[in-house]
């Protein structure tokens, strides 16, 4: 028997187990997740992998993107009617003025970070590429103030240099001192100044990650129990080094495309051409670069209890540039259709995308149809007809010809009868699929005529449960994670530093 103690890991070895599991997540996503997104949004975009003939209809009924900006109201709606996105319920009599405080803060935060676009961002996200994430962090930005002073004495202007927090960036003599033949000052120099003074103040940020940056390992079911997760963003050189890195090891890290999750699918989502760059080759600091930034649990220190850290690395490479302790995930997932014991489930894009080619193809058989019955095919007698007025399709122009039997059109038959059907067929399932109803969008008064009350009623419920069942995936999934992690936030990094007027989500006021 073998005894084995756990040991404490050097950095190559931690460089080498995260740059594993980045690399293993990161192959997963790119395999076998980012192709279903990619098809996902050439549908939404309005194409579709049928192929068209040359001089047949190539018209694409764009159901994916109707049913997306059809449903896409509704579930906001749900979210932000009630004025507060968010309440907190307290479990104990002693914590409702806690629970309230939570809310009203909770509220402003959502507020701050733009609430309506990052929440609108995240569901589109999830209705089109299975997950929206968020990402749910405090920051500290430095806040820079200039100011100018005129007319300062020498021990004014002293206490301005010995403050920390101020920059003198110029400094100018106005008046040179005056002194009498005892060493007697008659009249003090003054100064003018230039400084800047910085300022920091910690406060929660909203950020809506782009699904192709984030990663997770295949294994996860959840965010919680995840091996490793992450999201790779771009960031300029000079940025890097401001955070008190190497100038030479940054600039020779890989560019904005080595390392990304999925390359194809960022450069659909940006417009981009493969071959386009916007490096500036005079000013090495504004060069683009890859900057990942992984969660994973890891027994760094040997105790034999994995801890849970935050990983900075660089480069297509995944050089491993810093990491620290922390005690949560800062990311929440929104999804419409998950999937058990999986990670990812389904968008409602990928619902319908074979709905989307069978309405394509029988919207085009329909136009086509009506194109042949409005511009019929001729068989004629090129002996006894004039192939030039055969083939002049100006309307009233005359066919010359030396026997009217020479010449006799190819009836084609009306397919309306037959196709609209089947397409409203089709609309049908896609209605019982999404939730997207006309019943629920000013259904033609025609259509419910022959129907009791009772019956209408039904159809309008039937569609919006659909509707609700999605809204309480999205709310039970990222939303309430989100607002966990910022009351969790707000307990530890915000303190005294801000304060919320009880029973207004929109005031503050610094302490």
């Amino acid at each position: 028997e073998v005894k084995m103690k756990p040991k404490k890991l050097s950095r190559d070895q931690i460089q080498n187990t995260i740059k594993n599991a980045i690399t293993e997540a990161v192959d997963f996503i790119e395999a076998e997740i980012a192709p279903e997104r990619i098809k996902a949004q050439k549908y939404f975009d309005g194409k579709v992998d049928l192929a068209s003939e040359d001089g047949r209809s190539s018209v694409v009924a764009t159901k994916c993107r109707d049913t997306v900006r059809a449903v896409k109201p509704a579930l906001m709606r749900v979210f932000l009617q009630s004025g507060r996105p968010v309440e907190f319920i307290p479990r104990k009599p002693q914590a409702v003025q806690e629970a309230e405080q939570k809310t009203n803060y909770a509220s402003y935060v959502f507020e701050r970070n733009n609430g309506f676009q990052i929440l609108s961002d995240a569901i589109d996200d999830a209705l089109k590429k299975k997950v929206g994430i968020w990402k749910v962090y405090v920051d500290e930005p430095a806040t820079v103030e200039i100011d100018q002073y005129s007319d300062l004495m020498e021990d004014q202007v002293q206490m301005l240099r010995m403050d920390p927090e101020i920059e003198i960036l110029e400094e100018e003599v106005t008046q040179e001192a005056t002194i009498d033949e005892m060493g007697m000052t008659i009249m003090p120099a003054m100064y003018e100044l230039k400084v800047a003074k910085e300022s920091r103040s910690k406060e929660i940020r909203i950020d809506v990650v782009a699904p192709e940056d984030f990663f997770v390992d295949r294994n996860a079911s959840g965010i919680e129990d995840c091996y490793v997760c992450g999201h790779i963003a771009e960031m300029r050189v000079g940025d890097v080094v401001a955070m008190g890195f190497d100038f030479e090891t940054v600039y020779n890290m890989g560019g904005t495309t080595d390392g990304r999750v999925d390359e194809e699918e960022t450069l659909q989502r940006l417009g981009w051409d493969a071959t386009d760059t916007d490096e500036d080759a005079n000013d090495p600091s504004m060069r683009k670069i890859t900057l990942t930034e992984a969660y994973m649990k890891m027994d760094i220190e040997g105790t034999g209890i994995p801890r849970l850290y935050k990983f900075l690395c660089g480069g297509g490479s995944y050089e491993l540039l810093e990491y620290e302790l922390c005690d949560q995930m800062p990311f929440a997932v929104f999804e419409v259709d998950p999937e058990a014991h999986a990670f990812f489930g389904r968008s409602l894009v990928e619902i319908i995308t074979d709905d989307q080619d069978a309405a394509t193809a029988l919207l085009r058989g329909l136009l086509d149809n009506m194109a042949l019955i409005n511009n019929p095919r001729m068989v004629v007698n090129s002996q006894l007809v004039n192939m030039d007025d055969v083939l002049n399709n100006e309307i009233g122009a005359v066919i010359r010809t030396k026997d009217v039997s020479a010449l006799r059109e190819i009836t084609i038959g009306g397919m309306a009868g037959g196709l609209l059907p089947a397409i409203t067929y089709y609309d049908e399932a896609i209605r019982a699929k999404t939730g997207v109803s006309g019943a629920g969008m000013g259904l033609d008064a025609n259509v419910l005529q022959s129907q009791t009350a009772q019956g209408v009623n039904a159809a309008v419920q039937a569609a919006n449960q659909v509707s609700e069942l999605i809204a309480r995936h999205l709310a039970e999934g990222g939303y309430k994670q989100a607002f966990k992690i910022i009351a969790k936030l707000a307990k530890q990094h915000i303190g005294g530093e801000e304060m919320m007027h009880p029973g207004d989500p929109a005031a503050s006021a610094s302490q």
